[in-house]
């Protein structure tokens, strides 16, 4: 069993569950600890587990035919991921691994099958939950068919920001710090690309970075792209 149960209520799936039924799933949750680049699934695993984040952050990756990896999503504190294989009992979609030192609570298959079905407050999250990630695939499909690699880079920024930025007095501070492969993977495109224009538009004075190196997105970001070839 969990003990801390103020976390958990602020968690999407569990956020209306009045005490005493947060405190059955409690009794259900295990606490698991992985390490920095520690794989927590791979890809066409059979799903077992249902998981929360509850300290540091994970990347959810697929493998490309061109074996490159492409990072489709991150997952903070508070967010839950694996309950999709659970639901439709097919193998799991994606890897995921830690991207620092996280600690992670999960729910075997047969205890979350047993709260969503006895809970109709856990159902509505969990459809809830899933139609808001068919919303952001769907949105990285049309970026992806749609943009040249500058408007994805541009894409996969504003995403981040609307996501986990933090408002500031110069503009939207992405919370966690990524790397420029990490960019350049969620954005399906090269590192260098990525540094060349993150290097454009620190020129333009749209963007800047803190003392921790983390990006800060200001007001002039979130319009048009800039292009390489106009500095």
């Amino acid at each position: 069993m969990i003990s801390d149960l103020d976390f958990l209520k602020k968690t999407i799936l569990f956020a209306d569950l009045p005490p005493r039924e947060l405190e059955r799933v409690a009794f259900l949750i295990q606490e698991r600890k992985f390490s920095k680049h520690q794989i927590v699934f791979l890809e066409e695993e059979a799903g077992q587990y249902m998981y929360i984040v509850k300290k540091g952050q994970v990347k959810v990756t697929k493998m490309a035919q061109n074996g490159k990896e492409r990072i489709l999503t991150i997952h903070k504190e508070g967010d839950s991921f694996g309950e999709l294989s659970l639901l439709d009992n097919r193998m799991v979609p994606a890897s995921v691994t830690a991207m620092t030192s996280v600690v992670i609570w999960c729910m075997n298959k047969t205890d979350f099958l047993s709260v969503v079905l006895n809970n109709q407050r856990v159902l509505l999250k969990v459809v809830q939950v899933l139609s808001s990630e068919l919303r952001k695939a769907w949105s990285q499909i049309q970026a992806l068919t749609i943009l040249d690699a500058d408007n994805r880079i541009r894409a996969t920024l504003v995403k981040l920001s609307q996501e986990n930025g933090i408002q500031t007095d110069t503009g939207v501070q992405l919370k966690y710090r990524l790397t420029h492969q990490e960019i350049g993977d969620m954005a399906a495109t090269s590192r260098e690309t990525v540094t060349r224009f993150l290097a454009v538009c620190l020129k333009r004075k749209v963007l800047s970075f803190t003392e921790g190196n983390s990006i800060v997105l200001h007001p002039g970001f979130f319009g048009r792209s800039p292009r390489s070839s106009r500095v």
